[in-house]
């Protein structure tokens, strides 16, 4: 006999999990797409790696895992602890205004450990989608380009990606000098984007249609 149905508790336990969830199509499950790893690029920290290939444009981490990210003037970041404080400004972009940070930091996905690269093989929808840049083997580590968010005049960064083109050190002020690279201009963030010169009808690239901040290096 199974010896799971000796279990009656166990089974009425399984069976209410299946009535909370009647929001979610039968049989769905969410693919497996990303994991955490030792960095290559950084060597004795974590990275984002993929765990399947992406191709070019294909969303990654969509935005709605994002949803809870909010403006943290910065008033209010100078009334918090210095632990917090470190924590929030190693993950999380800055704008003039101050930080664009999740609702608690204690709390954050997988995707929030992805890595800053000046040759980024992620970037942005129109949407704030993660989204591949180009195709993406699985393994590779995952890394985006902190100039497509990072919008805080005072930020300064030493970079450390070891790109053949690495500008050495990253600032609040790169994404002026990234907008003029064609390959880059159209996966900068949503706030960045309603910077961008106006571009003509049909330029700005469009996610593939597929199943559905991290800021460490600082």
């Amino acid at each position: 006999m199974n010896k799971r149905s000796k279990s009656p508790s166990r089974q009425r336990r399984l069976f209410i999990g299946r009535q909370q969830d009647d929001q979610a199509p039968p049989h769905f499950y969410p693919e497996a797409r990303i994991e955490i790893r030792p960095s290559i690029i950084l060597p004795g920290e974590i990275r984002v790696f993929a765990m399947r290939r992406f191709a070019k444009d294909a969303v990654i981490v969509p935005a709605a895992h994002f949803a809870d990210v909010r403006l943290l003037e910065w008033a209010v970041f100078e009334t918090l602890d210095a632990v917090t404080k470190r924590k929030l400004m190693g993950y999380c972009p800055g704008t003039p205004e101050g930080l664009l940070a999740p609702a608690d930091l204690n709390y954050i996905s997988a995707a929030w450990q992805m890595n800053h690269s000046c040759r980024p093989n992620v970037g942005f929808t129109a949407a704030d989608d993660f989204v591949a840049m180009r195709a993406i083997r699985r393994g590779e580590e995952l890394c985006w380009d902190y100039g497509f968010a990072e919008s805080n005049p005072k930020f300064r960064m030493k970079c450390r990606c070891g790109a053949n083109d690495c500008r050495g050190v990253v600032t609040g002020r790169d994404w002026r000098r990234l907008m003029s690279d064609p390959d880059k201009l159209a996966y900068f963030s949503a706030d960045l984007r309603r910077l961008m010169p106006a571009q003509p009808p049909g330029k700005v690239r469009q996610a593939a249609v597929l199943p559905a901040p991290t800021f460490q290096q600082r």
